[in-house]
């Protein structure tokens, strides 16, 4: 950095590393007369070793954010079995500003409703791997109605559906995130699926009531360690490996709703985050 004027710098959460370049704590900030240089990320949680969404990042880390405030134009797609979608504004739904997308479902058991981030626009971006970090984060709302079951976090593309007719992860061919299904009532897990098999790596991530927002992600470390957050708040760590996430794993985000009941169901999809490093 050349300063061309005198001033004072005030330095808050930043060091001297090998003495030779400043070394930014989370959410450190340097403060030049009344211009800022900021840290990592000043978000914190899951979200404190991220790099942030400036320029600079943008050549080594891509940066995925859907809010729903247009249609889908390409950028993602619908599949269901006698589901629909649609945006609906915030006055609507209820978030105070910024678009939300409705998944709905007819009164019949076996309806299947799910968005996705379109294969043929994003396909590829992302995919867990050594070296390469993720992080994920979507905000949603299942309503929580008796006798559904949903999905939130990434799939492979090829993937019509994160979960099947009756909200089981079994016909899932690669999957991780987050499940609240049949068999385990209001309790939230975190699972990861490979070759059609699911596991619950974390069991009791939280527990759904009815109608309200939560946010769900996990940070990927990009060597052997994955750890979920429920609204915030990070759960227990898990090896990539023993849970069974393949190395080159090619994902997308996605959400999904089931009814294995006979009335009819609603959720609520604010926005979807994810970060990641180019391969």
């Amino acid at each position: 950095m050349v300063v061309r004027q005198r001033g004072k710098f005030v330095f808050d959460g930043v060091g001297l590393r090998d003495n030779k370049e400043l070394d930014f704590a989370s959410g450190a900030t340097m403060r030049y007369g009344s211009g800022y240089m900021q840290g990592p990320n000043p978000q914190g949680g899951m979200w404190a070793n991220c790099p942030s969404d400036s320029p600079s990042n943008h050549g080594e880390y891509f940066f995925y954010k859907e809010d729903f405030l247009v249609g889908s134009g390409g950028g993602w797609v619908i599949t269901n079995t006698s589901g629909y979608a649609r945006l609906v504004n915030q006055a609507t739904s209820g978030v105070p500003a910024g678009g939300v997308l409705l998944l709905g479902l007819g009164a019949q058991s076996g309806n299947l409703v799910t968005w996705k981030a379109n294969e043929e626009t994003n396909g590829g971006f992302l995919q867990i791997k050594s070296g390469y970090p993720v992080w994920y984060e979507a905000r949603w709302n299942p309503v929580l109605n008796t006798a559904e079951s949903w999905f939130v976090g990434l799939i492979e593309p090829a993937q019509t559906a994160a979960i099947g007719a009756h909200g089981d992860l079994a016909n899932t061919s690669a999957a991780i995130g987050f499940h609240c299904g049949q068999s385990n009532g209001t309790v939230v897990n975190f699972v990861v699926a490979a070759s059609g098999t699911a596991t619950v790596i974390g069991s009791s991530i939280a527990t759904e009531t009815s109608a309200e927002w939560h946010t769900f992600g996990f940070h990927y470390d990009g060597d052997d360690t994955i750890t979920p957050y429920a609204d915030g708040v990070a759960g227990d760590t898990y090896s990539r490996l023993s849970g069974k996430l393949t190395e080159n794993m090619t994902l997308v985000p996605a959400t999904s709703l089931a009814n294995f009941g006979d009335a009819a169901k609603t959720g609520w999809l604010d926005w979807v985050r994810v970060v990641g490093k180019r391969g």
